[in-house]
């Protein structure tokens, strides 16, 4: 995103002082992302608000944050067509996750590790690649992803279930190296396509990604667990407050969020044959 960030916003903002730029400076920037890659020019903008934001409050810019998107930008960009079109990433019906879980534990690789420990604990897939020993505190059953790794640039507390916690606990008797999850040079991570590749390679009937393992962990909230829907955006690190609710909103229902992985966990790590059934899990 650095050398994106350069290639896209250095030439046209590079024009004028730092403490000169307007949003009229954003939207020249933001504008030609928009008509074909939508969702590029939404990173984007957050990305510079976020520039302005600490800015502000290192006071090295007077005003308003000149790229805040609600009421703002988005008042300009909703009156222009948008021609990107959404890909939706490959992801299985949750019904068939439990066999792929089992199947995983049957493998000694690291990469079969990783993909066993995303599995239950929906975290994006860089998130667990680049785990490191010190993140975790498996007597309160707890990772701590550093907010570097997190999209919404915010540290992100993710409860560990039993299962993710056995797994990281075998791993650290095996080794002692930085990464949990390390590549063929112990003291690197994997690379950021080695799960997809083992995927594609070890499992070619699975049509997915490993970011399809997250998609599937909504539609089974919603299936099987009652009043799911709050807990399990914040499980996924989804922003689901604007900005008028958010300062009223200072739980992360880290509690509520331990029993419904918990949930998820069991889940895939039932027999197979029986993930057909709709029991109703109640979360209140």
């Amino acid at each position: 995103m650095a050398l994106f960030l350069k290639a896209s916003c250095l030439s046209p903002l590079d024009q004028k002082t730092f403490l000169d730029l307007t949003s009229h400076d954003i939207i020249v920037v933001l504008k030609p992302l928009w008509q074909t890659k939508g969702d590029t020019a939404k990173k984007l903008q957050g990305r510079i608000k976020i520039i302005f934001g600490f800015a502000i409050v290192g006071e090295y810019y007077n005003g308003a944050n000149p790229a805040l998107w609600q009421d703002h930008l988005e008042r300009y960009f909703s009156r222009l067509p948008n021609h990107h079109k959404i890909q939706h990433l490959h992801s299985l019906p949750y019904t068939r996750l439990p066999k792929l879980y089992a199947s995983l534990n049957g493998h000694s690789w690291m990469v079969a590790h990783l993909l066993h420990f995303n599995l239950p604990t929906v975290v994006r897939p860089s998130g667990p690649r680049l785990a490191r020993v010190e993140e975790f505190d498996l007597e309160g059953k707890r990772w701590e992803v550093p907010w570097q790794r997190v999209k919404n640039l915010l540290p992100l507390s993710v409860p560990l279930s039993d299962q993710a916690v056995a797994l990281i606990e075998t791993l650290r008797r095996q080794h002692n190296y930085p990464f949990v999850f390390h590549g063929r040079d112990p003291d690197k991570p994997l690379s950021d396509n080695a799960a997809l590749v083992f995927l594609k390679r070890s499992f070619k009937s699975y049509d997915t990604t490993v970011h399809g393992f997250r998609e599937r962990f909504q539609p089974w909230a919603a299936e099987r667990v009652t009043d799911a829907f709050e807990v399990a955006e914040l499980s996924l690190a989804h922003k689901i407050y604007d900005d008028t609710q958010a300062p009223y909103q200072h739980s992360s229902l880290f509690e509520k969020r331990r029993t419904l992985m918990q949930n998820w966990a069991d889940f895939l790590s039932k027999n197979p044959t029986t993930t057909h059934e709709n029991p109703i899990i109640d979360q209140t």
